[in-house]
């Protein structure tokens, strides 16, 4: 019998399993002793001064009733297929939409990172930072895209490192702090630039996100000079599915410049590309963007606008995800109270907002200015003002960005509409202050929309 030299702690730890192995099932060493393997050998692999060869390590796996591999590295296969499967159904509930049940299968997986291996240990903790995105926990996803990020093995212009610095930018961003999300999304472009990489699909999201925000900043030009590069750039190398998110935020970069009309083709164009593609919640989400179009649009097709937020309310209510869900029943909302369907619209809204379950974010804000509305409309004033002025304190709990500020001149407006000017000025001005204006100096014993008696 040829013997092997110890290797570091790798022997080491083959004999430390070996011993912890053989004292968990009750056996002496002579147990594991056969012809060619004597009691005195086994004693030596457990001391570590021994590295056994792979015939060795297969006999005594089998009196031990273990495998070669748990021995060699201590994963066990028939738990590492285990974790690989639980992996593959925390990734698809993931992408089903079902953010908490994915969330709580990472973690388990995690729970056994010793068994898992580098490849499936940064599949599991990129799984594990995406779940908490989605559920709107940013900073404990942002801790753990960091530490992912700065982890050696994570190659700039690898696939892991294109997901985690898209993710960062994304979470930057839907925190508020644009400035943090330009910098790793410019970081990273500049990073691929210099690799001098061929175009990817992976490259083009970090771009559209990047642009993205760029938007949210108000630097609407850089954001177009991107999207056209990365509309050249799709266009010669990109998947159906990148030139379609490309497509989707040139929508979203030239409605924001009042260009409805090409917005409303360029979201044509994104669906067309996305509808063959294998994600449903992009689809659906497009189709939420389309029916907002529509009806911010003037002379807007209420019907196309309903049928569109229905087919994506179908969608995702089997897909589940609050924000996309409630964004959808939010549309219909609004097309109730374009119709001139007051109490169909409040009741919706009302709908609409028990998706959230008490959550605060633009889209709670939009659903409460739609509710307010038609309860006005409906001379429910109470309820009215009531509805205005959370969705006036919810503003306040967001970060400043240009829908923030949107957001504050469509309830200026509402107030205004119903003979509220005084409240009416004081969203203005915190509109303008959102907008990065100076906030405007309140004289002592001037009302607040909390302390408002009269109009």
């Amino acid at each position: 019998m040829s013997e092997e030299q110890p290797q570091g702690t790798d022997a080491s730890a083959i004999g430390r399993r070996l011993r912890e192995l053989r004292l968990t099932r009750g056996l002496l060493q002579q147990d594991l002793a056969t012809a060619e393997i004597s009691t005195s050998y086994v004693s030596l692999i457990e001391g570590g001064k021994r590295r056994p060869s792979p015939a060795v390590l297969e006999a005594l796996a089998e009196r031990l009733g273990s495998s070669v591999e748990y021995l060699r590295s201590g994963r066990d296969e028939t738990e590492l297929t285990n974790l690989r499967l639980e992996l593959g159904f925390a990734e698809m509930a993931l992408r089903n939409g079902s953010q908490q049940e994915a969330l709580q299968s990472f973690n388990h997986v995690l729970t056994k990172s010793g068994t898992l291996g580098p490849e499936l240990l940064l599949r599991a903790r990129i799984g594990q930072a995406t779940a908490l995105e989605k559920l709107d926990r940013f900073e404990a996803a942002l801790s753990i895209l960091h530490e992912i990020a700065d982890d050696p093995a994570v190659v700039p212009g690898s696939t892991q490192w294109a997901e985690v610095t898209v993710a960062l930018c994304r979470c930057y961003r839907r925190t508020g702090d644009f400035g943090m999300s330009v910098d790793i999304g410019e970081r990273g472009l500049r990073q691929l630039d210099q690799l001098a990489l061929d175009v990817t699909d992976d490259h083009i999201m970090l771009g559209v996100d990047l642009a993205g925000s760029y938007l949210q900043r108000g630097d609407n030009t850089r954001a177009q000079l991107l999207i056209d590069r990365l509309l050249t750039q799709a266009e010669e190398t990109g998947s159906r599915t990148a030139r379609g998110m490309v497509y989707w935020n040139a929508s979203l970069i030239a409605e924001s410049r009042g260009q409805r009309p090409e917005a409303i083709a360029l979201v044509e164009r994104a669906l067309g590309l996305m509808a063959e593609g294998d994600n449903p919640r992009h689809l659906a989400r497009l189709k939420v963007l389309y029916g907002g179009l529509l009806i911010r649009s003037e002379g807007g097709d209420l019907d196309r606008a309903e049928n569109l937020f229905e087919q994506a309310r179908e969608s995702l209510a089997d897909l589940g995800g609050n924000f996309d869900l409630g964004d959808s029943e939010g549309g219909l909302a609004h097309v109730a109270l374009l119709r001139g369907h007051f109490e169909a619209a409040v009741e919706q809204a009302q709908h609409a907002l028990g998706i959230f379950d008490n959550q605060v974010n633009e889209l709670t804000v939009e659903i409460l200015l739609t509710m307010g509305e038609a309860q006005f409309l409906t001379e429910r004033t109470a309820e009215g003002e009531a509805t205005l002025q959370k969705a006036f304190q919810q503003l306040r709990q967001l970060p400043r960005a240009r829908w923030t500020t949107k957001l504050y001149r469509d309830l200026g407006d509402v107030w205004h509409r119903h003979g509220y000017t005084s409240e009416a000025v004081l969203a203005y001005q915190d509109g303008l202050t959102s907008a990065g204006a100076d906030p405007m100096p309140v004289p002592l014993g001037n009302r607040t929309v909390a302390s408002r008696t009269t109009k």
